[in-house]
């Protein structure tokens, strides 16, 4: 990938994020440092104004043209852990809108990489929008998954920045 302008001090942000994201306990601060990282480098790399057009943008891509797709295909190829945890993000479908305006999301498996983004999506927008409570016990399920699957993902692009 050719550098543009900027794109040393994305990668410094989302490397310093992560490191952040790894002293957490809590799941829910750990979540919202995750997502800054895969925003971050989605908004880079899209170049699109707002997340659901950075979402379409994504999930509409191949392993040749986004590195968060070549990040994710890789973890899958080689981490029994990162399926696993996408198995059980599949096993908890579907992810209803907390504010009842978008259809459920169903993730069919772990080779399901629309729906796995949608269901992220769907799970940072209940947060972020004020639909989910943080003593629900589903809720920190969905939080502590989420984790799971984000941290490996954003752990192999920060390899490949290093590459």
């Amino acid at each position: 990938m050719n550098s543009k302008p900027g794109e040393q001090r994305i990668k410094n942000l989302i490397i310093a994020w992560r490191e952040k994201s790894s002293r957490e306990n809590d799941h829910f601060s750990k979540f919202l440092f995750l997502w800054i990282c895969f925003n971050a480098w989605l908004a880079y790399t899209s170049g699109k104004d707002t997340d659901r057009a950075m979402i379409n943008w994504l999930v509409n891509q191949d392993n040749k043209s986004s590195d968060l797709v070549e990040c994710f295909e890789n973890r899958v190829r080689t981490s029994n852990y990162f399926v696993e945890n996408l198995q059980i993000l599949a096993g908890n479908s579907p992810y209803k809108d907390s504010r009842r305006k978008h259809p459920d999301i169903v993730v069919k498996d772990e080779n399901d990489f629309e729906n796995i983004v949608e269901a992220i999506y769907r799970i940072r927008c209940n947060l972020f929008h004020g639909g989910s409570e943080a003593h629900e016990e589903d809720i920190q399920k969905q939080v502590a998954i989420s984790n799971n699957i984000l941290n490996e993902w954003i752990a192999t692009l920060v390899v490949n920045f290093i590459k």
